[in-house]
């Protein structure tokens, strides 16, 4: 049943999320198109058109994000919690299987749209740089940046992104699912719920990561000119991640109690 709740959910997400898509490409060839033809010809004009479009590219690139978060939220509170409720509940499926098929589809579409965004940052710039002093630039950074971290630290970094989005979302859920447990004014709850479970995440988040700052072995032993405070970078990863997966989990269990317990659609 799972299955089927996502081919739904994603026929019916998809309606909007791939003219966003569509939108973000399209920007990104327009930016393009006015930046080689304002560095061609001098037109007061033409420098205009550059400036919009510019203007454009980035609300669509940070609209895409938006829309996408704002979208995958909407849709769990209209098919649960609104009078599309009664018939989501009444459905052979389980309340695990509800909530992992918002979540499933939500994490997919987040990830969709990075990809798209990095393929208008891409099209959008696409033959306005000397690619070759761009990739030295590059190199030159990671030899003396990155190369100084450990080469675990970016795919841990990108780890941790992601379960901080499945963190993110399963907040909300339980924030809408708490706010409207209550007789009167859900929406302003729920808003309220997630302003202090958010306050929550960051305080916690907040002491650890001092905590990992002030035992950090490489900070405060050895050779203090040669520091390479690697220990101190995996640390923030791992403990960003672990602490992450744990959020994650009591909001997940949150919203499943109080989806199975004390849901309430009137």
């Amino acid at each position: 049943m799972l299955s089927k709740l996502l081919k739904h959910e994603y026929r019916a997400t998809a309606r909007i999320m791939l003219p966003i898509y569509v939108l973000v490409v399209g920007a990104a060839l327009l930016f393009n198109v006015f930046m080689r033809l304002a560095d061609r010809y001098e037109n007061v004009a033409l420098e205009i058109f550059r400036v919009t479009s510019i203007s454009i590219f980035a609300i669509t690139l940070i609209g895409s994000f938006v829309v996408t978060a704002g979208l995958m939220v909407f849709r769990f509170y209209k098919n649960y919690m609104t009078d599309e409720g009664y018939l989501m509940f009444t459905l052979p499926v389980s309340v695990p299987q509800l909530i992992w098929s918002k979540l499933i589809v939500a994490m997919t579409w987040t990830v969709v749209t990075v990809l798209a965004a990095a393929l208008g940052v891409f099209l959008g710039c696409l033959g306005l740089f000397d690619w070759n002093e761009v990739l030295s630039d590059l190199s030159m950074f990671y030899s003396q940046i990155l190369g100084e971290l450990p080469a675990s630290y970016l795919p841990l970094m990108a780890v941790n992104m992601f379960v901080s989005s499945v963190s993110f979302f399963l907040l909300v859920y339980a924030a809408i699912s708490l706010g409207h447990g209550f007789a009167n004014r859900k929406i302003l709850l729920s808003v309220v719920f997630f302003f202090a479970f958010n306050a929550g995440v960051r305080t916690i988040s907040s002491i650890f990561s001092i905590f990992i700052a002030v035992f950090s072995e490489d900070l405060f032993f050895g050779d203090v000119t040669d520091v390479i405070p690697s220990s101190y970078l995996l640390g923030t990863q791992l403990l960003g991640i672990g602490l992450n997966l744990v959020f994650a989990v009591v909001f997940y269990i949150v919203t499943r109690l109080l989806l199975k317990k004390r849901l309430n659609l009137q």
